[in-house]
């Protein structure tokens, strides 16, 4: 055997075939357990089986290539179609349409034809005629050898209308490109496979030279993958959006376990390094029962999680946290990637918006406006259902508050009011609302009051408890004086504006005696 016949034929499959087998690899190597990195890694390995084997061929006797053509690169060259089919079913929504007892089984079936061709022992797929033709044993041009390069034609053709039907249905861009990339490869390998396949070059290629439309078909998944990001893991495909992003991105299973975040998240629910963590572990036990609602109906419906506000315990601290969720499968199996955005401080101004609102800000207690709706709402009520029980107005106005302020100062007067407030709200139990209407001036209203002697003691009750508990500051001491007017409802009106009219009569007339005092409209009671 002369040095050509060792160096040419090893120039042209073995290089390749490496060429090949490092596809394979790095491809398989990605992400081994996705799908269609196994079947592209597959494929491009079958193609290295066939250069292998067309190399062993040219190395032994002439005798022996019918047996290695027939056992070996027949039974590759059928299962490359089976890879093929199923993965573009696993590239488009093919495989989203078919059955699940059928798919991807299907796509196998004619690898049935390999066990007849060993059992058998005919020739099924090529030629089994081979000559001597210069450093080549090249293959008889006959019936089954065209009809072997027409099928495998047939087999592109088909793959090509497949993608052509999905690319006129497809709107997202970057898979439009990646089916256009393919559609260019699978034209490129049918003129190849023609043109090497059915020409006869006798000597002056290597036999069967339609096998190296291989290495086009593994060049262009390669650039598809560098393309467009095809192949490629969940965490590398978004590497740039889930590494940068400042807002906390989770990846979590069917379960709630945490599988990926990004530095966001770590940082906002401090989440260690190759710990299994659940994110019901960060659920406050208040709000669990509406998250697992969320969660479970989300993934069996394959719906978004959109403005999901829930409340996390993170260190024992609370947060408002809204979560954003889509659905998605990694690896065959559903999962959830969640975005999630501590709102806490904007919660807090929200409340804090909220109950103002209807709140005095200085005091804490009901504003005017809470006070007229309340009341009302409560009126309508005791109308509603007819209540035998009486509702009492009060309307507090305090002595000398101006005195305070000129003497002690406007924060001590704050802190003065606010202390009133307490002692008001304090004196108030379950009995109704308090209300500060500005300035000096309180408001609070009584329900579910027997009689008029019930109203009597109340305020008796509240004078011995303001006597009690004169405002304290240092070395300031200051008691606590108030004119109050009382009004009646149903016996004085049945609106606030009117009681509080009565009221006023009343608080006015006890401001022009000696103050620090009640009177229920129309007469003056003993506070005694």
């Amino acid at each position: 055997m002369h040095v050509q016949q060792v160096i040419i034929p090893f120039l042209a499959y073995m290089i390749p075939a490496f060429y090949l087998f490092y596809m394979a690899l790095d491809i398989i190597s990605r992400n081994p357990r996705k799908t269609e990195h196994r079947l592209v890694s597959l494929m491009i390995f079958s193609y290295f089986l066939l250069l292998v084997e067309e190399y062993l061929r040219h190395l032994l006797p002439l005798e022996y290539s019918p047996v290695l053509v027939n056992g070996w690169f027949g039974n590759v060259g059928v299962i490359i179609p089976a890879l093929g089919f199923h993965f573009i079913a696993a590239i488009t929504d093919l495989h989203k349409k078919m059955p699940r007892h059928l798919y991807p089984y299907i796509f196998y079936l004619p690898l049935v034809f390999i066990l007849l061709n060993a059992a058998t022992e005919t020739t099924m797929f090529t030629s089994r005629e081979f000559v001597q033709m210069g450093i080549w044993k090249v293959p008889e041009y006959n019936t089954a050898y065209y009809t072997t390069v027409t099928f495998g034609n047939i087999i592109i053709m088909v793959y090509m209308m497949i993608l052509a039907f999905y690319l006129q249905k497809e709107l997202n861009r970057e898979r439009k490109r990646l089916y256009k990339t393919l559609l260019l490869t699978m034209g490129l390998m049918l003129v190849w496979t023609s043109v090497f396949g059915y020409i006869p070059f006798g000597s002056g290629l290597p036999p069967h030279p339609f096998i190296y439309a291989g290495i086009i078909w593994g060049f262009a998944l390669r650039l598809a993958m560098n393309r467009h990001n095809f192949l490629t893991t969940f965490k590398s495909r978004y590497e740039t959006l889930f590494n940068l992003n400042p807002l906390a991105i989770l990846l979590v299973n069917r379960t709630g376990l945490i599988i990926d975040s990004n530095p966001g998240a770590k940082k906002m629910l401090y989440l260690e390094e190759n710990h299994d963590t659940n994110i019901s572990e960060f659920i406050h036990p208040g709000v669990m029962k509406k998250w697992e609602q969320a969660f479970e109906s989300g993934l069996n419906d394959q719906l978004k999680i959109k403005g999901l506000e829930t409340r996390f315990m993170i260190n024992d601290e609370k947060k408002d946290v809204v979560i954003e969720g889509d659905y998605l499968l990694v690896d065959e199996h559903p999962h959830y990637i969640l975005i999630l955005r501590d709102v806490t401080g904007d919660m807090e101004k929200s409340r804090r918006i909220s109950f103002l609102a209807y709140h005095d800000y200085l005091t804490g207690l009901s504003n005017r406006r809470y006070f007229y709706k309340r009341f009302e709402e409560r009126v309508k009520e005791w109308k509603e259902n007819h209540e035998q029980s009486l509702l009492a107005l009060v309307l507090i106005d305090l002595d000398h508050f101006k005195h305070v302020n000129d003497q002690y100062g406007h924060t001590v007067g704050d802190q003065f009011l606010k202390h009133v407030a307490y002692l008001l709200k304090e004196s108030m139990l379950d009995q109704g609302v308090a209300a500060r209407l500005g300035g000096d001036e309180f408001v609070l209203f009584l329900e579910n009051v027997s009689s008029m002697d019930a109203i009597k003691e109340y305020m008796s009750e509240l004078y011995q408890t303001i006597n009690k508990n004169p405002f304290v500051s240092g070395n300031i001491h200051i008691p606590v004086n108030m004119s109050i007017g009382v009004s009646i409802c149903p016996s004085h009106g049945e609106t606030c504006d009117e009681l509080l009219r009565y009221a006023d009569q009343s608080m006015y007339n006890i401001k022009k005696s000696s103050g620090n005092d009640f009177e229920i409209f129309p007469g003056k009671q003993d506070t005694t």
